[in-house]
């Protein structure tokens, strides 16, 4: 992150901790895309999504006096959004969960080129298998995958959101991406 950048977060956090709610704003919308990303990789709802989003941004709101600035605050962020879908997992483990994966949007336009239409189809079918594998790994599998290479922090990040070692997270790093190459190949996925 940019000198000029961290400095206008910095600006924002100390607005908003005198009163200036009104500079909460311009983190959520430099972050709500993050937040957004680091859920629906963990919980594929999209209902689910928003409300834990909406949740991780309120929480961070009232708990912006206790950042104390040892990390970026988009760090501090993700690690709320991280907490907030762990809790919804737990909460939803004694069912069995629905993996909602999205309706596949076919494009009806006639001008846009079919070459077109098929790669945004193939992305979409691609996302969806990833989503569905992600989906059959344990829930602290999916989350080093989508913070190590979903979200793409470093290790010394990971470590501290999920409260280990970076050895540690290196290693729960490895023995994930294994698993999801093996459900990503039992489902026919070539790699």
């Amino acid at each position: 992150m940019s000198d000029d950048i961290q400095r206008q977060e910095e600006d924002w956090i100390a607005r908003c901790r005198k009163g200036e709610t009104q500079y909460f704003r311009f983190l959520v919308e430099r972050y709500e895309r993050m937040v957004r990303g680091v859920i629906r990789r963990l919980i594929a709802a999209e209902h689910d999504v928003d409300e834990l989003a909406q949740q991780s941004f309120v929480s961070a709101y009232e708990k912006l006096a206790q950042f104390n600035g040892s990390c970026q605050f988009s760090t501090w962020l993700c690690q709320i959004a991280l907490n907030k879908a762990r809790d919804a997992m737990r909460a939803r483990r004694h069912r069995e969960s629905d993996l909602d994966v999205g309706e596949l949007e076919l494009m009806s336009d006639g001008d846009v080129p079919q070459a077109q239409i098929e790669t945004q189809q193939e992305k979409q079918r691609r996302d969806r298998q990833l989503q569905a594998a992600l989906g059959a790994l344990k829930p602290e599998d999916r989350e080093v995958i989508v913070l190590k290479y979903l979200q793409e922090y470093d290790y010394d990040c990971v470590s501290g959101m999920l409260g280990c070692t970076v050895q540690a997270a290196k290693v729960r790093s490895l023995r994930a991406r294994e698993r999801l190459k093996d459900i990503l190949q039992r489902m026919g996925v070539k790699l």
